[in-house]
């Protein structure tokens, strides 16, 4: 949730600094504006296999198509800052119409809007979230925006107002990550759940299983100048191929996104790393709770 909060005070920034640029480019907006935003929630821009800028329609080019399992499940299509998004609406429902693509958005890069394409009501009701990055806090912003987060695809809905996106607590009863790794010992039986700052859930039934959740979370977010994060001078924990420096293969690997995570480690070494990596990319494993 930090990193999405994070990329939201950079995106107002960004609108502040160079408003009458962004104005007169789509290109820009969309490289300044709308793909920090869509990193935030998961979406590796560079991977074709997520994002597919300029994907081509029976009615057109729409500007992206985010994937899941290979086909589109979301098309976006972008303006330049300060635009009516007005006349995007009905251009990005064709496009899903002719596709079959459920869902659509139609983004100036400060304020967006999703839409549920297929829903038996009038365009104004198919609209699922209008969010406004400068008029809006950035805890309800990001909320919103959470309809988007990559790992709960292909569900997409907003999360309930009551959620508090400055302090998020996830609905177990365990304890923290922080508080785990402070007791954890050799031989301790595994949690048996782990939850999110954003209130997803994920069932455990190993210690690597907790590392691998942490991982396919955090994996989008890990910039490629950080890869690969080593946990010892001969081991790699994330890398891109799964082998050691020593050229030896991993002893026990998980393929999180386009990287590859090293599971086969002890539990005190599972939940510590799993805490390294989630304060990797600005989540604190204070967030983070297991139950057992």
């Amino acid at each position: 949730m930090e990193g999405l909060l994070r990329a939201v005070e950079q995106v107002r920034e960004q609108i502040g600094r160079y408003r009458a640029e962004l104005q007169k480019s789509e290109a820009l907006t969309r490289y300044a504006l709308i793909d920090p935003i869509l990193r935030a929630l998961g979406w590796d821009t560079e991977d074709p296999g997520q994002v597919k800028p300029e994907f081509i329609t029976k009615k057109g080019r729409a500007d992206y198509a985010l994937l899941q399992d290979n086909k589109p499940l979301v098309v976006i299509e972008a303006k330049p800052l300060d635009s009516d998004l007005e006349s995007a609406q009905s251009q990005g429902v064709n496009y899903c119409v002719t596709e079959g693509i459920p869902y659509f958005i139609c983004t100036d890069g400060q304020k967006w809007e999703l839409y549920d394409v297929f829903r038996s009501v009038p365009l104004e009701q198919k609209r699922i979230f209008e969010a406004d990055l400068l008029n809006e806090g950035p805890g309800e912003v990001a909320r919103k925006l959470l309809a988007l987060w990559r790992p709960a695809a292909p569900k997409v809905e907003t999360a309930p107002a009551s959620i508090s996106v400055q302090r998020p607590l996830p609905p177990l009863s365990g304890i923290t990550l922080s508080e785990l790794r402070k007791e954890v010992t050799h031989g301790r039986k595994p949690p048996r759940a782990v939850a999110f700052p954003d209130g997803s859930r994920q069932d455990l039934k190993c210690w690597k299983d907790l590392l691998a959740a942490v991982g396919q979370l955090v994996a989008p977010r890990i910039p490629k100048n950080q890869v690969p994060i080593y946990f010892g001078p001969k081991g790699i924990l994330l890398g891109l191929e799964p082998v050691h420096p020593t050229g030896k293969k991993f002893y026990a690997p998980v393929q999180v996104g386009k990287l590859w995570l090293e599971t086969g480690i002890d539990a005190p070494a599972c939940v510590r790393h799993a805490c390294r990596l989630l304060e990797a990319v600005g989540v604190s494993p204070d967030q983070v709770r297991v139950e057992f």
